[in-house]
């Protein structure tokens, strides 16, 4: 049986990074990553997660896996991963995200509807 990816976007400050692992993943294995990236000890990372802008932030324990989060290959996917927020205990008290900024708008010239020609109607 093929095991079900789940994409993450781990979130601190400036840092966005997108990782996916299988849906069977615990959050140490998701910890681990993280150190590898960032070289912050897996003791230091505190992960936190909410399923809607509407809940509270709540601590993931290292035992748990991905999918008793909450977070399964339904709903972090790869264009809409799940957000979790990084603390590192030694520096952060709190969640502390900025936002990604947003792309331009697409010129008129390169939508869609304006590169194809209008047919004739005969």
């Amino acid at each position: 049986m093929a095991q079900n990816d789940v994409y993450v976007e781990v979130m601190r400050k400036k840092a966005h990074i997108f990782i996916s692992l299988p849906e069977s993943s615990n959050i140490l294995e998701l910890k681990k990553t993280v150190a590898g990236i960032l070289k912050v000890p897996v003791e230091d990372q505190l992960l936190k997660f909410r399923k809607n802008t509407q809940e509270e932030w709540r601590e993931l324990e290292n035992t748990q896996t991905l999918s008793e989060c909450h977070i399964h290959s339904g709903s972090a996917t790869a264009q809409c991963p799940a957000q979790i927020a990084l603390i590192i205990q030694s520096e952060d008290a709190a969640v502390d995200i900025e936002p990604l900024s947003a792309p331009p708008p697409i010129p008129d010239a390169m939508r869609p509807e304006a590169a194809q020609p209008a047919a004739d109607a005969n």
